[in-house]
């Protein structure tokens, strides 16, 4: 199924509805700038990291563990 620009297995759509949940309460001061013409963005983690955000990649775990749509791609595609 496509979410946004994403296809995402069937098994991994509660993943995805959580995913977006938790993007969405990302508070604003945890993001950087984003760069609509490129549509990549900084996002900064509640331990001090700073993650560069696209659409087709993140440097969080999260994405570095499942290579699927993190929280962090997820809200970069709603601000976009």
């Amino acid at each position: 199924m496509m979410v946004g620009p994403w296809d995402i297995p069937s098994e991994e759509y509660m993943e995805a509805a959580s995913r977006l949940e938790r993007g969405m309460d990302i508070k604003p001061d945890r993001i950087g700038h984003i760069d609509t013409e490129r549509k990549k963005a900084q996002f900064y983690g509640r331990t001090g990291g700073v993650y560069a955000v696209s659409l087709d990649g993140c440097d969080c775990a999260d994405f570095q563990r499942r290579r699927l749509p993190c929280k962090h791609m997820i809200r970069l595609a709603v601000e976009l």
